[in-house]
């Protein structure tokens, strides 16, 4: 087993659960010194084992046949020539051994031996998170800094490595109960920026969002269409741009119009604000695409914020537009790890969002190859009439299976009713579907849960890959 000299071990002194810890670097551990390790995997000649640091090694072992995949386990050095290392897992009946390590990780992190902070330790030892100090004092902060924190939150927080500030808490929080939304917040981006009375703000707020916009002069009210072109030789004599002229005039009319005039060019700007800040599902079909429009997004969200400036006045276009900057910075961070996606869409003209999740198996090597043939897929919507349906897809080569979560029964009759307009255009594009199946959803799934796949087998583990 190759080590490099970072790697650090807590060895023991004068026998097994006597004394402290001691941390030594694995290459100047001797013959017969002791360790406790967790085992990953377990193999005809070799172990896999996680040391506290978190760090993962495979080592030659001599392994006895009570040793079990989970569990912290005693290690003995056999042999430590060069940076080749000889483990052998040593039987214990020390029952108080996990209580030991425990109290001493407590004591490295100038902890006292509450019950609650025993439990935090225990929970860390549970979920194979390591049990340093870094991740101790991580924990201590997440848990202390929000009232005894949920521990499924903490987990979550420290497993997708976020920062222990408090802006982390909220922005799980914000994700877990809507406020950080792209849909909502977008809504009120728009509704906010259309109704301030502050005129000369509005103004530049709105040029900057229908910046590179257009109208469709065919789709608008006859009035406001006359008035617009019987005005655009003034506009273009202004100096403004061909690109601009036609939103230039809408701003206008919305300023300095009245009555219907005023109306209609509200509901033309609302409109092309929402084709900028939300997708169109016919037109960001690849991920180069949806890529370039968080890009987009988040660009056009920084732009609006440095106008907006400290303005005092506008407190919700300046929350809205924090909680956008906040969400897109959540899923960036996140997506180091899992790949979770709020997609706000445009669909026959309303507005909505998906949640997406994208998934690999945690049990397989995938490579390239592996993740086109073969991905797991959870979207989430939360439909204005039929409340929320989580529909999960897991695509073998060209094999399709669904399986769709509703907390309704009527759901199942209205996608069963229209389940052939979902199979024959999956099937002239080449897919063969193998199953689809209807289940009560009693609990949406959200971001800090692992997926667990829902067949007869043993369930399985699933993180989140962008690859696919």
């Amino acid at each position: 087993m190759q080590i490099n000299k970072q790697n650090k071990v807590s060895t023991t002194e004068n026998g097994l659960g006597k004394e402290r810890l001691v941390p030594r670097n694995f290459n100047e551990l001797a013959q017969g010194d002791k360790f406790v390790a967790t085992v990953l995997d377990i193999k005809k000649s070799e172990v896999t084992i996680r040391l506290h640091s978190g760090n993962t090694l495979t080592a030659r072992s001599l392994v006895l046949p009570e040793a079990r995949i989970g569990e912290e386990t005693i290690f003995m050095v056999k042999e430590n020539i060069k940076g080749q290392i000889l483990l052998e897992m040593l039987k214990s009946d020390n029952v108080d051994l996990q209580n030991k390590l425990i109290k001493d990780a407590l004591g490295a992190a100038t902890l006292p031996t509450t019950k609650e902070n025993v439990e935090l330790v225990r929970s860390l030892i549970e979920n194979r998170l390591p049990i340093d100090l870094n991740t101790i004092k991580k924990a201590t902060f997440f848990n202390h800094a929000s009232n005894n924190l949920d521990m499924s939150k903490v987990l979550f927080l420290l497993k997708e490595d976020f920062p222990a500030v408090s802006k982390s808490i909220h922005a799980l929080n914000g994700i877990l109960d809507k406020t950080l939304g792209l849909k909502e917040n977008m809504k009120t981006l728009a509704n906010e920026v259309l109704n301030t009375s502050n005129h000369e703000l509005k103004r530049h707020l709105l040029e900057m969002m229908l910046e590179n916009s257009t109208v469709d002069v065919g789709k608008n009210d006859k009035m406001v269409n006359q008035r617009m072109l019987d005005s655009e030789r003034s506009l273009v004599d202004s100096g403004l741009s061909t690109s601009k002229v036609d939103t230039a005039k809408l701003i206008e009319y919305l300023i300095k119009g009245s009555g219907e005039l005023k109306l209609q060019a509200a509901g033309d700007i609302l409109a092309l604000i929402n084709n900028r800040l939300f997708i169109s599902l016919e037109q960001r079909d690849t991920p180069e695409k949806l890529e370039m429009f968080y890009k987009d997004l988040g660009e056009l969200t920084e732009k609006l914020l440095n106008k907006l400036g400290e303005n005092a006045l506008e407190p919700k276009i300046q929350n809205s537009l924090e909680n956008i900057r906040d969400t897109i910075q959540f899923m960036n961070h996140v997506n180091n790890y899992k790949n979770y996606f709020q997609i706000p869409f445009q669909m026959n003209g309303k507005q909505n969002e998906a949640e997406l999740f994208i998934m690999k198996d945690n049990n397989k090597k995938n490579n390239k190859k592996r993740l086109k043939e073969q991905a797991s897929i959870l979207i989430g919507i939360d439909f204005e009439n039929l409340g929320r349906v989580e529909t999960f897809v897991n695509k073998t080569q060209n094999s399709l299976s669904f399986q769709f979560k509703s907390a309704r029964e009527d759901v199942e009759e209205l996608i069963s009713s229209h389940i052939n307009d979902l199979i024959e255009p999956l099937e002239r594009k080449g897919y063969n579907i193998l199953q689809i199946n209807f289940k009560k959803l009693t609990e949406s799934f959200d971001v800090k849960e692992d997926f667990k796949q829902e067949t007869n087998e043993a369930p399985r583990r699933y993180s989140f890959d962008m690859r696919v």
